[in-house]
Protein backbone atom coordinates (compact mmCIF):
# COMPACT_ATOMS: atom_id res chain seq x y z
CA UNK A 1 0.00 0.00 0.00
CA UNK A 2 3.09 2.26 -0.11
CA UNK A 3 4.67 1.19 -3.49
CA UNK A 4 4.37 5.08 -4.86
CA UNK A 5 5.63 6.95 -2.05
CA UNK A 6 7.85 4.38 -1.56
CA UNK A 7 9.88 4.50 -5.24
CA UNK A 8 9.51 8.22 -4.91
CA UNK A 9 11.46 8.51 -2.19
CA UNK A 10 13.97 5.58 -3.41
CA UNK A 11 14.44 8.10 -6.73
CA UNK A 12 14.68 11.21 -4.73
CA UNK A 13 17.86 8.92 -2.44
CA UNK A 14 19.63 7.68 -5.24
CA UNK A 15 18.98 10.10 -8.23
CA UNK A 16 17.02 13.22 -7.20
CA UNK A 17 16.15 15.62 -4.91
CA UNK A 18 18.95 14.74 -1.87
CA UNK A 19 21.74 13.52 -4.43
CA UNK A 20 23.18 16.92 -4.83
CA UNK A 21 23.06 17.98 -1.18
CA UNK A 22 26.33 17.47 1.76
CA UNK A 23 22.94 16.23 4.48
CA UNK A 24 19.40 15.77 4.24
CA UNK A 25 17.10 14.97 6.86
CA UNK A 26 13.84 13.42 5.45
CA UNK A 27 11.38 12.52 8.58
CA UNK A 28 8.66 9.87 8.75
CA UNK A 29 6.16 10.79 10.50
CA UNK A 30 2.82 9.22 11.88
CA UNK A 31 0.75 7.81 14.82
CA UNK A 32 1.67 4.44 16.43
CA UNK A 33 1.71 1.02 14.50
CA UNK A 34 0.82 2.74 11.15
CA UNK A 35 4.12 1.67 9.76
CA UNK A 36 6.31 4.18 9.69
CA UNK A 37 9.32 1.71 11.35
CA UNK A 38 8.82 -0.89 8.17
CA UNK A 39 8.36 1.24 5.74
CA UNK A 40 11.67 2.93 6.62
CA UNK A 41 13.11 -0.99 6.65
CA UNK A 42 12.23 -1.92 3.50
CA UNK A 43 13.91 1.24 2.31
CA UNK A 44 16.99 0.33 4.21
CA UNK A 45 17.09 -3.04 2.93
CA UNK A 46 16.83 -2.53 -0.65
CA UNK A 47 18.91 -3.31 -2.99
CA UNK A 48 19.06 0.31 -4.75
CA UNK A 49 19.54 1.19 -1.10
CA UNK A 50 22.38 -0.88 -0.56
CA UNK A 51 24.70 -0.23 -3.26
CA UNK A 52 24.05 3.71 -2.67
CA UNK A 53 25.04 3.83 0.14
CA UNK A 54 28.24 1.86 1.16
CA UNK A 55 27.76 2.78 5.20
CA UNK A 56 24.03 2.50 6.85
CA UNK A 57 23.46 2.75 10.63
CA UNK A 58 20.73 1.54 12.53
CA UNK A 59 19.87 3.07 15.71
CA UNK A 60 16.90 2.59 17.99
CA UNK A 61 16.48 6.16 19.86
CA UNK A 62 12.75 5.89 21.91
CA UNK A 63 12.37 7.93 24.80
CA UNK A 64 16.32 8.09 25.37
CA UNK A 65 18.06 11.17 23.38
CA UNK A 66 21.31 11.39 24.69
CA UNK A 67 23.66 12.57 22.22
CA UNK A 68 26.56 10.95 24.14
CA UNK A 69 25.09 6.87 23.78
CA UNK A 70 23.40 7.88 20.63
CA UNK A 71 27.10 8.67 18.96
CA UNK A 72 28.34 5.57 20.47
CA UNK A 73 25.98 3.47 18.79
CA UNK A 74 26.42 4.90 15.50
CA UNK A 75 30.00 4.60 15.66
CA UNK A 76 29.56 0.96 17.14
CA UNK A 77 27.38 0.68 13.38
CA UNK A 78 30.00 2.08 11.56
CA UNK A 79 32.85 -0.14 13.10
CA UNK A 80 30.92 -3.08 12.65
CA UNK A 81 29.82 -2.63 8.64
CA UNK A 82 34.11 -1.99 8.65
CA UNK A 83 34.29 -5.37 10.56
CA UNK A 84 36.30 -3.67 13.51
CA UNK A 85 35.63 -4.65 17.42
CA UNK A 86 32.99 -2.11 17.91
CA UNK A 87 33.42 -2.55 21.54
CA UNK A 88 35.82 0.19 21.08
CA UNK A 89 33.30 2.92 20.67
CA UNK A 90 32.54 2.88 24.80
CA UNK A 91 35.80 3.28 25.28
CA UNK A 92 35.33 7.03 25.97
CA UNK A 93 32.46 9.04 26.91
CA UNK A 94 33.81 12.20 25.29
CA UNK A 95 31.51 13.76 22.90
CA UNK A 96 34.85 15.05 21.10
CA UNK A 97 36.71 12.56 20.69
CA UNK A 98 33.85 10.27 19.67
CA UNK A 99 32.45 12.59 17.00
CA UNK A 100 35.88 13.01 15.83
CA UNK A 101 36.35 9.27 15.08
CA UNK A 102 32.73 9.48 13.58
CA UNK A 103 33.69 12.17 11.37
CA UNK A 104 37.04 10.94 10.55
CA UNK A 105 35.44 7.16 9.39
CA UNK A 106 32.58 8.86 7.41
CA UNK A 107 34.99 11.59 5.46
CA UNK A 108 34.96 9.76 1.89
CA UNK A 109 31.71 7.48 2.25
CA UNK A 110 28.10 8.24 1.52
CA UNK A 111 25.87 6.99 4.22
CA UNK A 112 22.50 7.06 5.27
CA UNK A 113 22.02 6.86 9.10
CA UNK A 114 18.46 5.49 10.33
CA UNK A 115 17.02 7.26 14.10
CA UNK A 116 14.18 5.44 14.71
CA UNK A 117 11.35 5.91 16.70
CA UNK A 118 12.32 9.62 18.28
CA UNK A 119 10.19 10.42 21.35
CA UNK A 120 11.87 13.86 22.45
CA UNK A 121 14.50 15.69 21.47
CA UNK A 122 14.91 18.33 24.23
CA UNK A 123 16.67 21.46 22.07
CA UNK A 124 17.23 22.26 18.09
CA UNK A 125 21.11 23.03 19.85
CA UNK A 126 21.22 19.17 21.04
CA UNK A 127 19.29 18.13 17.56
CA UNK A 128 22.33 19.97 15.91
CA UNK A 129 25.12 18.42 18.08
CA UNK A 130 24.24 14.97 17.24
CA UNK A 131 24.33 15.92 13.78
CA UNK A 132 27.73 17.50 13.82
CA UNK A 133 30.04 14.90 12.64
CA UNK A 134 27.75 14.25 9.63
CA UNK A 135 28.27 17.52 7.95
CA UNK A 136 31.88 17.45 7.39
CA UNK A 137 32.38 14.76 4.57
CA UNK A 138 34.04 15.27 1.47
CA UNK A 139 30.41 13.54 -0.58
CA UNK A 140 27.62 14.40 -1.24
CA UNK A 141 23.99 12.56 -0.93
CA UNK A 142 24.21 11.47 2.76
CA UNK A 143 20.76 11.03 4.35
CA UNK A 144 19.55 10.83 7.65
CA UNK A 145 16.22 9.39 8.20
CA UNK A 146 14.64 9.79 11.31
CA UNK A 147 11.10 8.04 11.70
CA UNK A 148 9.14 9.86 15.07
CA UNK A 149 5.00 9.84 16.18
CA UNK A 150 5.50 13.52 17.10
CA UNK A 151 5.10 16.19 14.04
CA UNK A 152 6.45 18.20 16.72
CA UNK A 153 9.82 16.36 16.35
CA UNK A 154 9.74 16.51 12.51
CA UNK A 155 9.43 19.63 12.79
CA UNK A 156 12.60 20.08 14.96
CA UNK A 157 14.76 17.98 12.38
CA UNK A 158 13.90 18.18 8.83
CA UNK A 159 15.78 19.70 6.04
CA UNK A 160 13.16 18.34 3.88
CA UNK A 161 9.20 17.85 3.33
CA UNK A 162 8.69 14.82 5.66
CA UNK A 163 6.94 11.59 4.91
CA UNK A 164 3.74 11.54 6.52
CA UNK A 165 2.06 8.30 6.84
CA UNK A 166 -1.79 7.68 7.53
CA UNK A 167 -3.75 4.25 7.29
CA UNK A 168 -3.56 2.26 4.30
CA UNK A 169 -6.23 3.17 1.62
CA UNK A 170 -9.19 1.18 2.26
CA UNK A 171 -9.14 -0.94 -0.72
CA UNK A 172 -5.34 -1.85 0.53
CA UNK A 173 -6.24 -2.40 3.68
CA UNK A 174 -9.07 -4.53 2.93
CA UNK A 175 -7.02 -7.18 1.04
CA UNK A 176 -3.90 -6.74 3.61
CA UNK A 177 -6.61 -7.71 6.26
CA UNK A 178 -7.72 -10.72 4.54
CA UNK A 179 -3.62 -11.78 4.01
CA UNK A 180 -3.37 -11.32 7.95
CA UNK A 181 -6.53 -13.82 8.48
CA UNK A 182 -6.20 -16.30 5.25
CA UNK A 183 -2.21 -16.14 4.87
CA UNK A 184 -1.75 -17.55 1.29
CA UNK A 185 -4.70 -20.29 1.38
CA UNK A 186 -6.24 -18.29 -1.30
CA UNK A 187 -9.65 -18.36 0.32
CA UNK A 188 -10.68 -14.62 0.36
CA UNK A 189 -13.65 -13.62 2.64
CA UNK A 190 -16.03 -12.67 -1.02
CA UNK A 191 -16.37 -16.24 -0.70
CA UNK A 192 -17.18 -16.86 3.18
CA UNK A 193 -20.35 -16.26 4.88
CA UNK A 194 -17.84 -13.71 7.51
CA UNK A 195 -17.52 -10.85 4.85
CA UNK A 196 -20.08 -8.37 6.39
CA UNK A 197 -18.80 -9.02 10.14
CA UNK A 198 -15.31 -8.47 8.77
CA UNK A 199 -15.89 -5.44 7.16
CA UNK A 200 -17.52 -4.55 10.12
CA UNK A 201 -14.51 -5.23 12.17
CA UNK A 202 -12.22 -3.67 9.28
CA UNK A 203 -13.82 -0.38 10.17
CA UNK A 204 -12.43 -0.14 13.46
CA UNK A 205 -9.12 -0.87 13.03
CA UNK A 206 -8.60 2.40 11.56
CA UNK A 207 -6.95 1.28 8.44
CA UNK A 208 -3.60 0.57 10.47
CA UNK A 209 -1.56 -2.20 9.71
CA UNK A 210 -0.99 -2.95 13.50
CA UNK A 211 -4.15 -3.51 14.21
CA UNK A 212 -4.82 -5.68 10.99
CA UNK A 213 -2.25 -8.12 12.30
CA UNK A 214 -3.04 -8.83 15.79
CA UNK A 215 -7.02 -8.74 15.32
CA UNK A 216 -6.33 -10.39 12.03
CA UNK A 217 -4.69 -13.29 13.89
CA UNK A 218 -7.27 -13.83 16.57
CA UNK A 219 -9.44 -14.33 14.01
CA UNK A 220 -7.40 -16.67 12.03
CA UNK A 221 -7.72 -19.00 14.90
CA UNK A 222 -11.57 -19.38 15.18
CA UNK A 223 -13.11 -18.98 12.02
CA UNK A 224 -16.51 -19.64 13.26
CA UNK A 225 -19.49 -16.57 12.94
CA UNK A 226 -19.72 -16.71 16.80
CA UNK A 227 -16.43 -16.17 17.77
CA UNK A 228 -16.63 -13.10 15.23
CA UNK A 229 -19.55 -11.34 16.35
CA UNK A 230 -18.43 -11.82 20.07
CA UNK A 231 -14.97 -9.98 18.75
CA UNK A 232 -17.28 -7.46 16.66
CA UNK A 233 -19.46 -6.53 19.64
CA UNK A 234 -16.70 -6.04 22.47
CA UNK A 235 -17.53 -3.02 24.41
CA UNK A 236 -13.94 -2.18 24.51
CA UNK A 237 -14.12 -0.66 20.92
CA UNK A 238 -16.05 2.16 22.94
CA UNK A 239 -12.83 3.33 24.47
CA UNK A 240 -11.35 4.64 21.37
CA UNK A 241 -10.66 8.29 21.84
CA UNK A 242 -9.71 9.52 18.61
CA UNK A 243 -9.32 8.39 14.86
CA UNK A 244 -5.99 7.06 14.95
CA UNK A 245 -6.61 5.29 18.37
CA UNK A 246 -5.41 1.62 17.69
CA UNK A 247 -5.56 0.79 21.53
CA UNK A 248 -8.86 -0.93 22.42
CA UNK A 249 -8.15 -3.28 19.10
CA UNK A 250 -4.80 -4.41 20.66
CA UNK A 251 -6.17 -4.94 24.36
CA UNK A 252 -9.08 -7.01 22.77
CA UNK A 253 -6.57 -9.81 21.03
CA UNK A 254 -5.12 -9.54 24.57
CA UNK A 255 -8.23 -11.07 26.20
CA UNK A 256 -8.81 -13.40 24.10
CA UNK A 257 -5.20 -14.84 24.64
CA UNK A 258 -5.41 -18.25 26.81
CA UNK A 259 -4.36 -17.49 30.43
CA UNK A 260 -0.11 -18.30 30.63
CA UNK A 261 -0.03 -16.08 27.58
CA UNK A 262 -1.78 -13.15 29.29
CA UNK A 263 0.98 -13.68 32.14
CA UNK A 264 3.76 -14.54 30.04
CA UNK A 265 2.94 -10.88 28.32
CA UNK A 266 2.45 -8.93 30.71
CA UNK A 267 5.88 -9.68 33.13
CA UNK A 268 7.37 -8.24 29.16
CA UNK A 269 6.19 -4.99 30.79
CA UNK A 270 9.54 -4.84 33.15
CA UNK A 271 11.79 -4.51 30.31
CA UNK A 272 12.83 -1.18 28.40
CA UNK A 273 11.13 -0.29 25.69
CA UNK A 274 12.69 -1.81 22.31
CA UNK A 275 14.36 -4.15 24.49
CA UNK A 276 16.02 -7.21 22.38
CA UNK A 277 14.74 -10.15 24.28
CA UNK A 278 17.42 -12.82 24.70
CA UNK A 279 15.82 -16.05 25.11
CA UNK A 280 17.44 -17.27 28.02
CA UNK A 281 16.60 -14.08 29.94
CA UNK A 282 13.01 -14.13 28.87
CA UNK A 283 12.17 -17.45 30.45
CA UNK A 284 14.48 -17.50 33.30
CA UNK A 285 12.31 -14.38 34.33
CA UNK A 286 9.46 -16.63 33.76
CA UNK A 287 10.88 -19.26 35.81
CA UNK A 288 11.56 -17.34 38.48
CA UNK A 289 8.44 -15.54 38.73
CA UNK A 290 6.78 -19.53 38.79
CA UNK A 291 4.98 -18.88 35.03
CA UNK A 292 6.89 -21.85 34.02
CA UNK A 293 8.20 -25.06 35.28
CA UNK A 294 11.73 -24.52 36.98
CA UNK A 295 12.17 -28.46 37.61
CA UNK A 296 15.37 -29.05 35.50
CA UNK A 297 16.31 -28.39 32.02
CA UNK A 298 14.77 -31.46 30.48
CA UNK A 299 13.94 -31.39 27.15
CA UNK A 300 9.87 -31.31 27.92
CA UNK A 301 10.30 -27.90 30.05
CA UNK A 302 12.72 -26.27 27.47
CA UNK A 303 10.22 -27.29 24.48
CA UNK A 304 6.84 -25.41 26.52
CA UNK A 305 9.38 -22.37 27.41
CA UNK A 306 9.99 -22.17 23.91
CA UNK A 307 6.61 -22.65 22.71
CA UNK A 308 5.02 -20.23 24.46
CA UNK A 309 7.64 -17.58 22.34
CA UNK A 310 6.08 -18.78 19.12
CA UNK A 311 2.66 -18.91 20.75
CA UNK A 312 3.00 -14.86 21.51
CA UNK A 313 4.48 -14.68 18.11
CA UNK A 314 2.30 -16.44 16.14
CA UNK A 315 -0.30 -14.02 18.13
CA UNK A 316 1.27 -10.69 16.72
CA UNK A 317 2.60 -10.26 20.55
CA UNK A 318 5.97 -10.38 20.31
CA UNK A 319 8.54 -10.16 16.75
CA UNK A 320 11.25 -13.08 16.13
CA UNK A 321 14.54 -11.59 14.57
CA UNK A 322 17.70 -13.48 14.07
CA UNK A 323 18.75 -14.37 17.37
CA UNK A 324 16.29 -12.58 19.61
CA UNK A 325 12.54 -11.25 20.44
CA UNK A 326 11.38 -7.70 19.85
CA UNK A 327 7.84 -5.72 20.95
CA UNK A 328 6.18 -3.10 19.13
CA UNK A 329 5.87 -0.25 21.55
CA UNK A 330 2.12 0.35 20.93
CA UNK A 331 2.08 -3.75 22.29
CA UNK A 332 5.45 -3.03 25.29
CA UNK A 333 2.57 0.17 26.22
CA UNK A 334 -0.37 -2.73 26.44
CA UNK A 335 1.52 -4.70 28.57
CA UNK A 336 2.31 -2.00 31.13
CA UNK A 337 -1.23 -0.90 31.29
CA UNK A 338 -2.67 -4.71 31.91
CA UNK A 339 0.14 -5.34 34.21
CA UNK A 340 -0.19 -1.46 35.94
CA UNK A 341 -1.05 -2.76 39.50
CA UNK A 342 1.30 -5.30 39.62
CA UNK A 343 4.59 -4.26 37.32
CA UNK A 344 6.20 -1.04 36.79
CA UNK A 345 9.42 -0.33 35.02
CA UNK A 346 10.58 3.24 36.14
CA UNK A 347 12.22 5.11 32.55
CA UNK A 348 14.58 8.05 32.90
CA UNK A 349 13.79 10.83 36.02
CA UNK A 350 10.70 12.14 35.96
CA UNK A 351 8.60 9.28 37.46
CA UNK A 352 7.04 10.25 40.40
CA UNK A 353 6.51 7.82 43.48
CA UNK A 354 3.15 9.39 44.58
CA UNK A 355 1.92 7.88 41.01
CA UNK A 356 3.09 4.26 41.66
CA UNK A 357 0.11 1.88 43.06
CA UNK A 358 1.45 0.46 46.76
CA UNK A 359 0.42 -3.19 44.69
CA UNK A 360 3.58 -3.17 43.02
CA UNK A 361 4.98 -6.82 42.97
CA UNK A 362 7.56 -6.49 40.10
CA UNK A 363 9.57 -3.43 40.12
CA UNK A 364 12.44 -2.50 37.36
CA UNK A 365 14.70 0.46 36.57
CA UNK A 366 16.35 1.88 33.67
CA UNK A 367 18.94 4.65 34.52
CA UNK A 368 20.62 6.44 31.84
CA UNK A 369 22.55 9.58 32.00
CA UNK A 370 23.38 11.71 35.24
CA UNK A 371 20.68 11.36 37.80
CA UNK A 372 19.51 14.44 39.75
CA UNK A 373 18.30 14.96 43.31
CA UNK A 374 14.86 15.04 42.67
CA UNK A 375 15.40 11.50 41.35
CA UNK A 376 16.96 10.36 44.22
CA UNK A 377 14.63 11.69 46.64
CA UNK A 378 11.75 9.88 45.02
CA UNK A 379 13.03 6.79 45.65
CA UNK A 380 13.48 7.33 49.07
CA UNK A 381 9.45 7.63 48.67
CA UNK A 382 9.29 4.81 46.34
CA UNK A 383 11.14 2.84 49.00
CA UNK A 384 8.31 3.70 51.67
CA UNK A 385 5.31 3.48 49.58
CA UNK A 386 5.90 0.16 48.12
CA UNK A 387 7.20 -1.63 50.82
CA UNK A 388 10.92 -2.98 49.44
CA UNK A 389 9.95 -6.45 51.20
CA UNK A 390 6.93 -7.12 49.55
CA UNK A 391 9.06 -7.32 46.06
CA UNK A 392 9.13 -10.25 44.17
CA UNK A 393 11.37 -8.91 41.30
CA UNK A 394 13.73 -6.02 40.86
CA UNK A 395 15.53 -5.69 38.12
CA UNK A 396 18.28 -3.08 36.26
CA UNK A 397 18.99 -1.89 33.34
CA UNK A 398 21.61 0.79 32.60
CA UNK A 399 24.67 1.60 34.89
CA UNK A 400 23.83 2.56 38.34
CA UNK A 401 25.58 2.85 41.63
Amino acid sequence: GRGTIFEQTIYDMTNGTYRSEVLSVLAVVGPGGIGKTTFTQHLYNDKRIEEHFPVRVWVCVSTNFDVVKLTQEILNCILAVENEESSRANETTNLDQLQKTVAQRLKSKRFLVVLDDIWKCNSESEWKNLLSPFTKGETKGNMVFVTTRFPNIAQVVKTTKPIKLQGLEPDEFWEFFQACIFGDTGVELEQHDLIDTAKEIAKKLKCSPLAAKTVGRLLKNNLSREHWVEVLERKEWENQKNEDDIMPALKISYDYLPFHLKKCFSYCALFPEDHKFDVLEITRLWIAIGITDSSGENREVNDTRSRYLDELVDNGFLMKGDDNYVMHDLLHELSQFVSSEECINISGSCFRADSIPPSIRHLSINIEGKLNEDYERELDKLKKRIDVRNLRTLMFFGEYN
